[in-house]
């Protein structure tokens, strides 16, 4: 009995493993096994470009919406957010987050696929965010192709902001200083319970696997010279590393 029922949570487990984004996007799985280091971040992204009221951030790859969390206070004073996502899911709680922070008039979403394209007009958005988005698509032209349409889709001294994992990528460090962002939290039990249950399992449903992407090749991870060597072929100027 007891084997068995080990082996059960073994397959319930290697499912997660497999279906995390879409199985955690429907539910509060994503959210909740997040790590801080993640948010951190976004927060870095949200310091590096500079908006006006009524400008227009196009959010690529926006998952559930985790940078209205941090672009929240921007957006509540007139910039309008647009997530794009293949998965409705995703989408439909970047809505529901929306909602709950007021944003409601100021946020859309479009599914798409972005590696087939943006279904956005030409020079039409100030801010384009990449935060962890770009690096799914291993073939470099394919890339490339996708940046150049990104690049015609801002409008002119717009801002592209991109993140993707580092050579160095490496899911017990990423995991460690979260563990050490938690702990600066004033809640000692939300930390403790980040440190015992969360971060061992988002490291385990979500950062184990994309470990193993990137090492057979079926993600991309970069140096820093080869993404500003790739942003630099398409014509973007690099302000900030």
């Amino acid at each position: 009995n007891n084997s068995l029922k080990l082996r059960n949570v073994l397959l319930i487990l290697k499912k997660l493993y497999k279906n995390y984004w879409e199985f955690g996007f429907k539910s509060y799985l994503y959210d909740l096994l997040t790590p801080s280091a993640y948010f951190a971040s976004l927060q870095s992204v949200s310091e590096n470009i500079s908006l006006t009221t009524r400008d227009i951030i196009l959010d690529v790859g926006c998952g559930t919406g985790q940078a209205l969390k941090v672009l929240r206070s921007d957006i509540r004073k007139g910039i309008r957010y647009i997530g794009l996502d293949l998965l409705k899911a995703g989408l439909n709680r970047t809505k529901s987050k929306a909602n709950n922070f007021g944003l409601k008039n100021n946020t859309f979403c479009i599914q798409a696929d972005f590696s087939q394209g943006i279904p956005i007009k030409i020079a039409s958005v100030d801010c384009i965010i990449c935060h962890f988005t770009l690096y799914v698509i291993y073939e470099t032209n394919l890339r490339i192709n996708l940046m150049s349409i990104l690049f015609e889709t801002l409008k002119r001294g717009g801002t592209f902001v991109i993140v993707n994992p580092s050579k160095s990528y490496d899911p017990e460090s990423i995991i460690h200083e979260s563990a050490h962002l938690d702990k600066c939290s004033k809640n000692i039990f939300y930390g403790l319970i980040r440190k015992l249950i969360v971060n061992p399992l988002a490291k385990l449903l979500g950062l184990n696997y994309i470990l193993s992407q990137l090492k057979s090749n079926q993600w991309k991870w970069f140096s820093l010279e080869e993404m500003m060597d790739e942003v630099a072929q398409v014509g973007f100027e690099v302000l900030s590393t």
